[in-house]
């Protein structure tokens, strides 16, 4: 996740209320969580616990060959 929000930025201030126009996530990391193309959560990684940025198995492959 450290990596990933050098790049991205911080997901600071983006929320859970993404129904509300709003509380709308800003940046680029939430939204891509709030269209369910990346997971944001905590795995347990060399006995640490870390937060973690995954994309799912099922849209890896049409995301790389669009990227």
């Amino acid at each position: 996740m450290n990596g990933v929000s050098r790049k991205f930025g911080i997901m600071e201030g983006d929320g859970y209320f993404w129904a509300d126009p709003q509380e709308e996530p800003q940046s680029p990391l939430g939204v891509l969580w709030s269209l369910g193309l990346v997971m944001v959560g905590r795995a347990n990684i060399n006995n640490r616990k870390c937060k973690i940025a995954a994309i799912p198995k099922e849209p890896r492959r049409p995301l790389a060959e669009l990227l």
